[in-house]
């Protein structure tokens, strides 16, 4: 980016440093005379020693990339203190001083966590200075950090009128705009961001969470390991990774990924839970089991954890551990369907018939047409021998479900011994 568009430096001044060949951060950061620069470009020289480390420590910066929104650096109030200074000494007028002025308080009181002080400071600032672009950007992060992301957004875009190729702003745009749920135009916006600096980790994954979001799992996936290849050591994008794949069906790469964000980041319990639900879909009951426990250390009212690890424990044979299981999921979650599904087939196996029918009728008065509670009906009353009360629960099953096989052959079996009881 041109220095006259980083750091709003005055034209005739941008113009002398450009002749001298230097445009950009980069050049500045990597001048090794800068008697010589001065001479070159009649800046003043205790002006560029302060300005090249200020140069390289912002490129620096740029290197390390913030998730959500870039927060103001110290070094920026510094800077624009000594462009004020030049600026008054080439006879600028009075109103560039105070927008500086109120800009570097308002950074201040940003970097004390004041975001209502730091609005009003950039918003006097502006009032002196409209083009201020810094101004602009700087608003819109303190706003957002207000949580108002609709005048965030309004920032942000005037920023961008004014520094087009500024990335750091599209990408700040994008994280506005996907967080008010408007996944096109933040996909938009990082790839912007990515077009002025393809190798930013941070866009790539962000682009990736925003194609997720649009349901387009191939494109996200794409991204998300664009941005390991930049930084394989991100565990929240081997996370979102594996989550792609695993929507896609592939629980091997899921399983992989989740594996390796668990390497990184290891107290992370949705990442044990996604892990146990890949390895329980690979039916290897016995890892996911152990999974689901380490998820449950850390968020033990967690009531969808609680029922998978009953399902592993009722697929592993262990009937008593899944009904624990099951009903402390429904001690944090009474109306839930499935787990008193679950809770019912497990008593169901233990014996307990009563019981199973039971939990089945509590799940169906959650939800009516639930197809699964009618079939384990039929079979507890086929199982007590009730053969008549059973031939009319298994009947319920196919009328809402037409096409589930094995709810169509029970109603037969139950027919058949029904007349041979009579």
């Amino acid at each position: 980016m041109k220095l006259s568009q980083e750091f709003g430096i005055n034209p005739e001044f941008a113009a002398q440093l450009e002749h001298a060949h230097v445009h950009t951060l980069e050049d500045l950061a990597n001048v090794a005379d800068l008697e010589e620069l001065s001479a070159r470009s009649e800046a003043p020289l205790d002006l560029l020693e302060r300005w090249q480390p200020v140069a390289t420590l912002k490129l620096a910066a740029a290197r390390r990339r913030r998730r959500a929104v870039a927060l103001l650096v110290a070094f920026t109030a510094v800077l624009l203190g000594a462009i004020a200074v030049w600026s008054y000494k080439k006879g600028l007028s009075d109103r560039l001083d105070g927008a500086v002025s109120h800009y570097n308080r308002g950074n201040g009181l940003y970097g004390k966590g004041d975001y209502d002080g730091a609005i009003t400071e950039y918003r006097k600032a502006l009032a002196l200075k409209p083009d201020f672009g810094n101004a602009h950007y700087n608003l819109g992060a303190a706003l957002y950090d207000k949580g108002d992301q609709d005048d965030a957004i309004v920032e942000y875009r005037k920023a961008l009128a004014l520094k087009p190729d500024d990335a750091e702003a599209h990408y700040n745009l994008g994280v506005a705009l996907y967080d008010k749920g408007d996944y096109g135009d933040a996909i938009a916006e990082y790839r912007k961001a990515l077009a002025l600096e393809p190798n930013d980790a941070e866009a790539h994954y962000y682009l990736g969470i925003a194609l997720y979001g649009k349901g387009d799992q191939d494109d996200a996936i794409v991204e998300y390991r664009k941005a390991l290849a930049l930084e394989p050591d991100d565990a929240e994008a081997h996370y979102n990774l594996g989550v792609a794949l695993y929507d896609k069906g592939d629980y091997n790469g899921a399983i992989a990924e989740y594996r390796k964000a668990l390497a990184l980041k290891p107290d992370y319990a949705n990442t044990h839970y996604n892990l146990g639900v890949a390895l329980y879909d690979k039916r290897d009951y016995d890892d996911a089991i152990v999974e689901y426990q380490k998820a449950l250390a850390m968020m033990p009212d967690d009531a969808e954890a609680h029922n998978n690890l009953g399902a592993a424990l009722y697929y592993k044979g262990n009937y008593n551990g899944a009904i624990a299981e099951y009903r402390k999921a429904l001690a944090l979650k009474p109306d839930d369907a499935e787990a008193h599904y679950n809770l019912g087939a497990a008593l169901y196996h233990k014996g307990d018939y009563n019981g199973g029918v039971a939990e089945r009728r509590k799940g169906l008065a959650v939800i009516s047409d639930y197809v699964k509670p009618w079939n384990i009906l039929g079979a507890a009353r086929y199982r007590k021998d009730d053969y008549n009360d059973a031939v009319p629960e298994h009947r319920k099953g196919p009328a809402l479900r037409p096409d589930f096989a094995k709810v169509r052959d029970l109603p037969g079996m139950a027919l058949v011994k029904a007349e041979k009881k009579q």
